[in-house]
């Protein structure tokens, strides 16, 4: 975790929160790989999408994620290699199908109790509290 910790980021492109890995402003690449010393941080664990890089699945085909990848048209791949990644890219796709289909519910059990508890402590402040952050909400306006 602390190697990956640094990198998280949030995407809100979907309308909720996502974790996302983010490249530290200035850099390309995959923020998990180290060029120091060429070897990837998290490669005991390597998570599903880098298992299939450069390799995507869409639901309906398989794609090039990355033209720029340097691997690309260098070496050889055997049936068994591409097999093997397109299952990862595969079941990728399937896993963000997924979670992306329950985060909206988590969010929104979340976001509901977070709701319940600010109304019952609005609830429990006495007035002279309420008005003090009323006061504090108009100065943030301003």
């Amino acid at each position: 975790m602390s190697s990956i910790a640094p990198n998280i980021g949030m995407n809100m492109s979907q309308g909720f929160p996502q974790l996302v890995l983010e490249t530290k402003e200035g850099e390309t690449g995959c923020p998990m790989y180290d060029s120091e010393n060429k070897n990837c941080q998290v490669h005991h664990d390597m998570p599903l999408n880098c298992q299939a890089y450069p390799l995507g699945y869409n639901g309906k085909k398989y794609f090039v994620t990355d033209n720029a990848c340097q691997g690309l048209g260098q070496g050889e791949m055997t049936a068994d290699q591409l097999r093997t990644q397109r299952d990862a890219a595969k079941v990728d796709h399937d896993a963000k199908v997924e979670s992306n289909t329950i985060v909206p519910l988590i969010y929104s059990v979340i976001m509901g109790d977070l709701v319940d508890q600010s109304r019952k402590a609005m609830e429990n402040m006495s007035d002279e509290q309420k008005d003090q952050l009323q006061d504090i909400m108009k100065e943030d306006e301003d």
